[in-house]
């Protein structure tokens, strides 16, 4: 049986200023920041708001697995045996890896010490994978591989690919509180322009409604990243590795796209339904009608 050992092929500069300027990086190991100055129509006091707790909750999330991933990468470091095993398993994963899809990884770049992993394309299509060799962790390599594995499918027959490939699951991830916010608003003024005397009953039917598509369109990256690359990752694995433990590691990792996705979506779409829902309630509309008259006299 052939052993695919990780090489450290040296990447000219030139290479790397591509590799670091390329759209369809992806997995870099930091948080994704959400582009909340778009112009999309959502009540401020409840766009502000929804900010402020899905930044709290996506800072908690990853400083929790900053210290648990980091926990063990320095356990492994300190651990001559099991620096060993877990080399030995991302050496099987690799292997595993090219066995099933045929497609060599062309650059490994070895960071020793750094606790960063990425994988990316470039635009002659070789793939390049950065990695740490002072704390070997199958699992996470399992889950570059996966990225790997996704710029080479078919996006029509893989979805989830064709979301990391085309950038859409990228956008959609740094677009979430917006894409949130927009599907509860517009839904509310669908349902609000039926009219009669559900009209109220009507707009809150089209908020959540339109909250729904918003948290769905806000998941994209965390679709792929979880489903895709994550997905691949235990198929990866050697058959004697924990796959309990590997795929803790990875929902962990996948979390943090959780709160910058799908959650920020939700958290805007209901502080956008809240703004609409106030203004759209027949008291409050009393209340300004009569402001408005008293105005006028």
């Amino acid at each position: 049986m052939n052993y695919y050992y990780i090489p450290n092929t040296p990447i000219s500069e030139d290479q790397q200023d591509k590799i670091q300027s390329e759209d369809n990086i992806v997995a870099r190991r930091k948080r994704q920041n959400s582009d909340t100055g778009k112009p999309y129509v959502a009540t401020a006091a409840g766009g502000a708001a929804s900010q402020m707790i899905t930044d709290a909750a996506k800072t908690a999330t990853w400083s929790d697995l900053s210290r648990s991933l980091g926990k063990e990468f320095q356990e492994i470091r300190n651990n001559p045996d099991l620096n060993k095993k877990e080399m030995a398993d991302l050496i099987q994963t690799y292997e595993n890896f090219v066995r099933k899809t045929n497609n060599p990884v062309e650059y490994f770049v070895n960071q020793p010490g750094s606790d960063q992993w990425a994988a990316a394309q470039l635009p002659n299509g070789d793939d390049v994978v950065w990695w740490d060799s002072s704390a070997p962790h199958a699992a996470v390599m399992a889950h570059e591989l996966g990225h790997v594995n996704m710029n080479h499918a078919n996006p029509v027959l893989d979805p989830l690919a064709g979301l990391q490939t085309s950038g859409v699951g990228r956008f959609s991830g740094n677009n979430a509180a917006g894409i949130g916010a927009s599907g509860a608003t517009l839904g509310a003024i669908i349902g609000a322009l039926k009219g009669g005397p559900r009209q109220f009953r009507n707009q809150m039917i089209g908020t959540t409604a339109g909250g729904v598509l918003g948290t769905v369109g806000g998941s994209g990256q965390f679709a792929y990243e979880l489903g895709g690359a994550s997905g691949r990752a235990l198929g990866y694995l050697p058959e004697d590795d924990d796959k309990v433990d590997a795929a803790g590691d990875l929902l962990r990792a996948g979390m943090t796209y959780g709160m910058g996705g799908p959650a920020t979506a939700a958290v805007a779409a209901l502080g956008a339904g809240a703004g609409a829902a106030a203004l759209g309630h027949p008291g409050v509309r009393r209340f300004a009608g009569d402001l408005i008259q008293k105005w006028r006299a």
